[in-house]
């Protein structure tokens, strides 16, 4: 059954009471510190708050990652624009060079990668690691409202969002169905809910299951990681069109597990794939 919502930002004086209801029941917290914050206010607090990075600026025009290029100037960085041959990203690269970057950053050069384009919202480090680890394992599911705000309010973003076109679906990155048992839920799905709500578009957690259950792949060397995801996801589905997914997950590492999932949706006639992650590491250009 299709699942379109109206955005979080549009629910009414009914949704609002709700949510203030809950807020009572379940006092919020920050994700960042898991301090008690005032009722009505949602999201890092003012401790917090500027400890988070947004993902902004030059990025890899694949991945997403935030690039550095020390050494190299800017008027280099743009002779490169083109090398990815994505007349879309080249356009609107030559309106807005800081939104579109103009090239791969190291890791994508190297290892190339199945889906079309991605992004992420925030910066993996210091105290947003603490908030993934608290989403995924000690039931903050909650985050995953703050976490799909803060992407359609980050103005790269939703540029990159509006690039893109509006999604035929969002498709979380599936757990192992024991592996989610145990656990409750999966956090890729509890972000692309709230992400589907807030855009105003289908979700589908039926269409790709896992059926082998990887080790932690944070401990295996990028092959092992590609052995381990070989096969990893099934598709199961006739009846969605898939001209356009929205692939989402937590954390962007290598690329190997959306590349996996993407690799499987491409076999089921996907036309184009692009990835959104809650967190994503920093990038590098080099000369090339």
């Amino acid at each position: 059954m299709e699942n379109k919502c109206r955005s979080i930002w549009q629910r009414g004086s009914w949704g609002r009471l709700l949510d203030l209801a809950g807020d009572l029941l379940f006092p919020p917290r920050c994700p960042g510190c898991d301090e008690l914050i005032p009722i009505g206010q949602e999201g890092f607090c003012d401790k917090c708050r500027p400890q988070i990075e947004l993902v902004t600026g030059p990025v890899c025009m694949k991945c997403g990652k935030k690039v550095s290029a020390e050494g190299i100037s800017l008027e280099e960085l743009y002779r490169w624009r083109y090398e990815a041959g994505n007349t879309r990203a080249q356009y609107a690269a030559d309106r807005n060079p800081f939104f579109a970057p103009p090239t791969l950053c190291d890791d994508c050069r190297r290892i190339p990668h199945l889906y079309d384009s991605g992004r992420a919202v925030y910066i993996y480090q210091g105290t947003m690691k603490q908030a993934i680890y608290r989403f995924k394992y000690s039931n903050r599911r909650q985050y995953g409202r703050i976490f799909a705000r803060d992407a359609v309010k980050n103005p790269d973003l939703r540029g990159w969002l509006r690039m893109i076109g509006r999604p035929s679906v969002i498709i979380p990155v599936p757990m192992y169905k024991k592996k989610q048992k145990i656990r409750g839920y999966n956090q890729a799905a509890v972000f692309g809910r709230a992400l589907a709500e807030a855009l105003g578009c289908e979700i589908r957690e039926d269409l790709l299951t896992r059926e082998i259950d990887t080790p932690a792949l944070k401990t295996l060397a990028p092959e092992e990681r590609k052995q381990a995801l070989f096969r990893a996801f099934q598709y199961h589905g006739s009846d969605v069109k898939l001209n356009r997914i929205l692939l989402v997950d937590d954390i962007y590492t290598t690329g190997t597990t959306v590349d996996s999932a993407s690799a499987v949706l491409r076999e089921a006639g996907a036309g184009r794939i692009y990835v959104l992650c809650i967190c994503i590491g920093r990038g590098n250009y080099s000369h090339a």
